[in-house]
């Protein structure tokens, strides 16, 4: 600090050196003297040199040693400031309002009187004194405007505003109604006072207009094409941000929230504005979708992918509904589960197995034509999941084994358990919407099974397949079913020389065998045993086997056959007229004779029969299965059965004699048991006589009488040659009879009263003789079936005495003398 040689007080600064291109400032603070009344001018000087002290080059340009800078000062001043509350005023037709604010200041150093502040309002816009607010002004006058359309005048008055003061004065007046477009107005204050000589004033600009109308939608755009359709829902709480600046070039940002339509509307001044969308009030995940899309600005999207709608420049009274947002979210999943269709159904059962570790692959295009493919493996449970996916035409494929068939897809009602695969192609077609998690995706697959059996000739009738037994070529056998799918299965195939036959390939379902029958055989017992690979299956009427179910991948033998022909047991019943158990030719058949059949199958199953002889006395029981079988011949009353055993196989009987029974007999296939015969004959009876031959002549004359109490024996051998005795004892009228004797050839032995003689044999006839021989009182006699031989007689006789004496009739008198 330099007190100069006038009474001045310099300040000065040594800067140094400078560089070129430099610059230094120096503030300070000077205070006027507060009794200066007059305009002092404050003036610095800078002086400079070149490094080295020499002076500029002469004329160049912006170089000299000395400049000088100069201010006016002054201890007395005023300012004035009136600005709108806004620079920009929306107005609506019928007018709007604007507040204006008037601030006074007193910078200076002296006090200042005799203020007066007039404010010009230009023509249509009408102050109200009601709505005035001051802090300095203690009156006011408010002038008429100038007809027609002149300013309004207000002015208003204060005495005194002290050093460093400031007062402020709000007011409020309607813009002129019936504006139509954006107008500017401009508004004049100034102030005088009694210490000022000129007068201090500002400007202030106010621009009127309708306001503009700015909005939309924001939407969910489920499909991801960019066009907002049916069914997709607005989006609330969307943050939507329109920032800029109007036209006066002030920055202005607004924001609004969606309402619960998506819809959103905000009011702006005319300007240059950008408008965009907060993506974080997006749910997560989220994308903004393709941009103007198709012709129809007022379904499209105009959001850019980072939610900036566009920058729209727009005037007074502008209207743009049409700034939409369509977003859609990557949050979409796709899954589903493989397993493996066991039945081939197309439904997943519980019992089903899962497959795992197959690889499952999703490609496709979302809406803005970006192409991709992914690829997962399918876990323990077959469930494989394709997560964070756009809006997407996808295309699922299955990486199947080459043995593996799609079951069918689509089936009934539950999608939560069928499969959907093509059929032809493997693959599910299908598009994914904005965040839709689309479950049950999924493919079952199973592979072919098949059904064999076999066909064997069943010898001994059991029902079971033994080791020896021959297999049957060249039967034919259907197989009959419907296959999971639900589609009918008619196959004909032909037993090998094993008798073997297999249906491959098959599609798993429901199968039925049957076996065709035979002209000649017959089906053998069904389910015999306990072992089920050895038994036969089919029904012995129609040759099918009970159905069999067919698993994926899976043999199952559906069902054996076993045939047998048939067996036969036949034979005769004949009248054994003599009795040895042989048939003789010229022995009569025996019609109407009962015979049954007894016996077990080769299954074991009882079987019982009964039939009757024939005219010529035979009999037959026929399509039999194999088994043990005997008949029992029912003996007809009066009668009896010969002698079993006798003569051949084919004369003889068989018969028991007691019981009627055969021996059993054991018949394979096809066998035939002949010659099961029975003989029959009506017992034998003999008898009649024995009397009292008076006379002696050898015939049973009138008068003659039986003799009692003797004993008359039967011997002999029966026709079978067995031995045969039995005894009568005549009654009171000498008759005897021996009944139940087989056929035979028999000595009858008559007995004799003491000293009785037999008579005369075989004298008159067979009816009247004696037949006792004379010496041992024995007669012959053969008995055949049924005969009774009643002329069996004895007669016998006591001998008298004759005496005299034998003379010689000397005399010849006739006459015995002494």
């Amino acid at each position: 600090v330099v007190t100069s040689l006038f009474g001045l007080v310099l300040l000065r600064w040594d800067l140094g050196d400078m560089a070129a291109g430099t610059a230094r400032v120096i503030r300070y603070n000077a205070i006027p003297g507060a009794t200066t009344s007059t305009t002092s001018v404050n003036t610095a000087w800078a002086t400079a040199q070149r490094p080295d002290g020499s002076p500029p080059p002469a004329g160049a340009p912006g170089f000299r040693s000395t400049d000088t800078a100069s201010a006016e000062l002054s201890s007395v001043g005023v300012e004035i400031s009136k600005t709108p509350d806004r620079q920009v005023l929306p107005f609506v037709p019928g007018g709007g309002r604007a507040v204006w604010q008037i601030n006074i200041n007193n910078p200076a150093q002296t006090d200042l009187t005799g203020l007066v502040v007039i404010d010009h309002f230009p023509a249509g816009v009408v102050y109200d004194p009601a709505t005035t607010v001051s802090t300095c002004a203690d009156s006011v006058e408010v002038a008429d405007p100038i007809a027609p359309a002149g300013d309004q005048v207000v002015r208003w008055s204060f005495p005194l505003l002290r050093v460093g003061e400031s007062c402020a004065i709000s007011v409020e007046a309607a813009v002129p109604v019936g504006l139509t477009g954006q107008t500017t107005i401009l508004n004049d204050a100034q102030v005088d006072t009694d210490q000022t000589a000129v007068t201090v004033a500002n400007q202030a600009k106010l621009v009127a207009y309708r306001p503009v109308t700015l909005g939309d939608l924001v939407w969910h755009d489920l499909n991801g094409n960019g066009i907002q359709e049916a069914g997709e829902p607005g989006y609330e709480n969307a943050r939507v941000t329109v920032s800029g600046t109007d036209i006066e070039g002030n920055a202005f940002s607004q924001s609004v929230n969606t309402d619960a339509s998506g819809n959103w509307t905000m009011l702006t001044p005319p300007g240059t504005f950008t408008v965009s969308i907060d993506q974080s009030t997006l749910p997560s995940s989220s994308s903004f979708t393709l941009r103007t899309i198709g012709a129809d600005a007022t379904v499209d999207s105009n959001s850019d992918e980072n939610g900036i709608l566009g920058t729209i420049t727009v005037a007074s009274g502008d209207s743009n509904i049409s700034l939409d947002a369509g977003f859609f979210r990557s949050v979409g999943s796709i899954s589903g589960v493989r397993w493996h269709d066991l039945n081939a159904d197309g439904i997943r059962q519980s019992t089903e197995p899962a497959i795992a570790g197959e690889t499952v692959t999703i490609s496709g295009s979302d809406t803005a034509g970006n192409s991709g493919s992914l690829t997962t493996v399918t876990d323990g449970n077959g469930y494989y999941e394709f997560t964070d996916l756009p809006p997407v035409t996808f295309r699922i494929t299955f990486d199947e084994p080459p043995s593996s068939h799609r079951s069918p897809s689509n089936v009934g009602t539950d999608d939560t358990v069928d499969s959907d695969a093509d059929l032809v192609g493997g693959f599910i077609d299908g598009f994914l919407a904005s965040g839709e998690n689309r479950n049950n995706v999924d493919e079952g697959t199973y592979e072919l099974g098949g059904v064999v059996g076999y066909a064997w000739n069943d010898t001994n009738g059991d029902g079971v397949r033994d080791t020896t037994e021959p297999m049957r070529d060249g039967v034919s056998v259907t197989l009959t079913g419907i296959d999971g799918t639900g589609a009918s299965v008619t196959l004909v195939g032909t037993t090998d020389s094993s008798g073997y036959v297999a249906f491959k390939d098959l599609v798993p379902g429901t199968y039925t065998l049957t076996y065709a029958p035979s002209s000649s055989d017959q089906f053998t017992a069904l389910n015999s045993g306990s072992d089920d690979k050895v038994d036969s299956d089919v029904d012995r009427a129609s040759g099918a086997a009970p159905a069999v179910s067919v698993e994926s991948g899976t043999g199952i033998n559906g069902g054996d056959a076993g045939y047998f022909t048939p067996v036969a047991l036949s034979g005769r019943a004949w009248d054994d007229a003599n009795g040895d158990g042989i048939q003789d030719s010229s022995e009569l058949a025996r019609q109407g004779v009962t015979v049954t059949l007894v016996g077990t199958d080769g299954a074991g199953n009882p079987v019982s029969a009964t039939t009757a002889t024939a005219a010529d006395g035979s009999y037959s029981f026929t399509g039999l299965a194999p088994g043990t079988y005997h008949v029992v011949f029912t003996t007809p009353n009066g009668e009896r059965l010969t002698i079993a055993g006798q003569g051949t196989a084919i004369t003889g009987s068989d018969a028991d004699e007691t019981t009627g029974e055969t021996a059993a007999v054991t018949l394979v296939s096809g066998d035939t048991a002949q010659n099961l015969d029975a003989g029959f004959y009506a017992p034998a009876t003999v008898g009649d006589r024995i009397w009292e031959d008076l006379n002696g002549n050898g015939n049973q004359d009138g008068g003659e009488p039986g003799v009692s109490g003797l004993t008359v024996t039967v011997t002999g051998t029966d026709g079978a040659g067995r031995t045969v005795s039995e005894s009568a004892t005549t009654d009171g009228t000498g008759t005897w009879s021996v009944a139940g004797l087989a056929p035979g050839t028999f000595t009858v032995t008559f007995a004799k009263p003491a000293g009785a003689e037999f008579t005369t044999l075989g004298a008159g006839t067979a009816a009247t003789d004696s037949n006792a021989g004379v010496g041992d009182g024995k007669a012959s006699v053969t008995l055949v079936s049924g005969q009774t031989d009643s002329s069996i007689d004895a007669g016998v006789y006591t001998p008298g005495s004759v005496s005299g004496t034998l003379w010689f009739d000397s005399d010849g008198d006739g006459v015995r003398e002494g």
